[in-house]
C-alpha cells in the first residue's frame, strides 16, 4: 500500500521512480552532464524528457504551500533546465526545440532577463530576429518601467549578436557576460554557415 498507517499518524510510502520531481531531477542532471561533455544532441533529448514531467506550477492550488522556498527553489530549478535546454538546443541548430518552453517562462516571468535572451536567440535562430528584437524591447520597457535599470548582461550580450545577426558559439568555446559584469560581445560563430 501507498499510505501506511504507523500507529500515530499516516505514511506516505513511494518508491524514488515514483516521483516525478525526482525523475525530473535525474534527467536533468543526466542532461547536464551530456551538455557539458559536449553531447547537445543528447542533452536535447534528456531536457526535453525532463521538462515534460512538469505539469503547471508545483503546489499552485496549495494556497499559502505555493509560496515555500522550497516551491521557489523548485521553479528556478525548472527554470535553469529551460534555458539549458536553449542552449543545447541552440547549439545544435535547432532552436525552435526550446521556443515553447521559452516562451512559456518569459511569460510567467516578465523581468527574467535570462529567459527573454535565450528567447531572443532562439527567435534569431529559428529565422525570426524581428520577433526576437521585439522581445529585447518589450523587456527593456518593462525593467525600465518597473524597476527602473537598464538590460543587464545578459539580455544585452543577446540583443547584440541578434542585431549583429549572429549566433552563440558552441558551448565549450562561449564566452557569456558574467552576472552583474559589463555588458560585452563574446567571441562568436557567425551565424550564416
Amino acid at each position: 500500500p501507498v499510505v501506511v498507517w504507523s500507529g500515530e499518524s499516516y505514511r506516505l510510502r513511494v518508491d524514488a521512480s515514483e516521483l516525478d520531481v525526482l525523475v525530473f531531477e535525474q534527467t536533468a542532471r543526466a542532461a547536464e552532464a551530456a551538455a557539458q561533455a559536449g553531447d547537445n544532441a543528447g542533452a536535447c533529448g534528456l531536457f526535453g524528457r525532463a521538462l515534460g514531467l512538469w505539469r503547471g506550477d508545483p503546489a499552485a492550488d496549495t494556497g499559502i504551500v505555493a509560496a515555500s522556498p522550497l516551491v521557489t527553489a523548485l521553479s528556478a530549478r525548472r527554470a535553469d533546465v529551460v534555458t539549458g535546454f536553449a542552449r543545447a538546443a541552440v547549439d545544435v541548430g535547432a532552436p525552435e526545440r526550446a521556443l515553447g518552453e521559452l516562451r512559456a517562462l518569459a511569460a510567467r516571468d516578465p523581468l527574467d532577463e535570462r529567459a527573454h535572451a535565450w528567447l531572443m536567440l532562439a527567435l534569431a535562430g529559428s529565422g525570426q530576429q524581428a520577433a526576437a528584437l521585439e522581445v529585447f524591447a518589450g523587456c527593456r520597457h518593462r525593467l525600465d518601467d518597473q524597476l527602473g535599470v537598464r538590460p543587464g548582461p545578459e539580455l544585452a550580450w543577446a540583443h547584440e549578436l541578434v542585431l549583429h545577426q549572429q549566433s552563440p558559439a558552441p558551448s565549450g568555446s562561449r564566452a557569456e557576460p558574467a552576472a552583474g559584469g559589463p555588458a560585452a560581445l563574446p567571441r562568436v560563430a557567425d551565424g550564416q554557415g
